[in-house]
């Protein structure tokens, strides 16, 4: 795997020698390297991918969501909160059929 910055090549160093070589190895040209990657941010264009944005919160709003979109079910997110349908992919499928339906 190739370093992506200079400043994990300079971390890897530091702490894993043996296996930044092995990153150095495939990267083409540390030199060329961004000294730092940014970090990726949320994508304010979701709402629109996803047809509408699901408001994500208790599990009353998440069973009444998942009637709307014909679901049975909710499930429970790792930060806590609900989403309509039995798994995030029930979820999305259901999306896509409601705005297909359109």
């Amino acid at each position: 795997m190739p370093f992506k910055s200079k400043a994990q090549a300079r971390f890897m160093y530091s702490q894993k020698p043996e296996l930044a070589e092995e990153f150095e190895k495939e990267t083409p040209s540390i030199k060329r390297l961004p000294e730092k990657v940014k970090s990726k941010k949320s994508n304010p264009d979701k709402k629109e991918k996803m047809g509408f944005n699901i408001p994500t919160g208790s599990k009353s709003l998440a069973q009444s969501l998942s009637k709307k979109l014909g679901l049975i079910s909710v499930h429970k997110m790792p930060n806590g909160k609900y989403h309509p349908g039995s798994s995030h992919k029930s979820m999305v499928n259901a999306i896509k059929r409601f705005n297909s339906s359109k």
